[in-house]
């Protein structure tokens, strides 16, 4: 499965509002924050049991700090997509729709906004949306992605995620 994962408020807090792990001092080097706690965990499972993970982010950091800040803190992201990026490759593409989050070619989003998860729904992409008080999202994630019934756990789970 072709997983992309929204990097501000979803795996890294914006303004502190979710407990956070200590990245280690490379890391630090590179990005100047905690990630969710239990993400490094999960991401390695979810990239052990052969999904493609690919990290996308509407910040000001550039793919290359963002790929030496994954190595450093250990995160096994095999892409990563800027807003920046996104937009100069879609100026070279005339003509092409461009909508973000980046969700061609993906099977699942994992977004903190509202308006991520509708754009991906509609373009035909399984979602999941993990806010802020979302306290079992890696197990929601999991069941989605190492279960055996993706498309009915994921919508199911979807509602679990964003009433708690």
């Amino acid at each position: 499965m072709k997983i992309a994962i929204d990097l501000e408020g979803t795996l890294i807090a914006e303004c502190g509002e979710f407990p956070c792990e200590r990245t280690n001092e490379l890391a630090r080097c590179f990005l100047l924050c905690g990630l969710r706690l239990q993400a490094r965990k999960m991401l390695r499972e979810l990239a052990r049991a052969g999904h493609i993970l690919t990290l996308y982010t509407s910040g000001k950091h550039s793919a290359a700090t963002l790929r030496l800040w994954c190595l450093a803190a250990g995160l096994p992201i095999h892409h990563i997509i800027t807003l920046a990026d996104y937009k100069q490759d879609a100026r070279h593409n005339k003509g092409t729709r461009v909508s973000w989050p980046p969700v061609s070619g993906q099977d699942l989003i994992l977004d903190d906004e509202t308006r991520h998860i509708e754009t991906a729904r509609r373009n035909g992409v399984m979602a999941l949306q993990i806010t802020n008080h979302s306290l079992n999202w890696t197990a929601c994630i999991q069941k989605t992605c190492l279960g055996s019934d993706g498309v009915r756990v994921a919508n199911r789970e979807q509602k679990l995620l964003t009433q708690s």
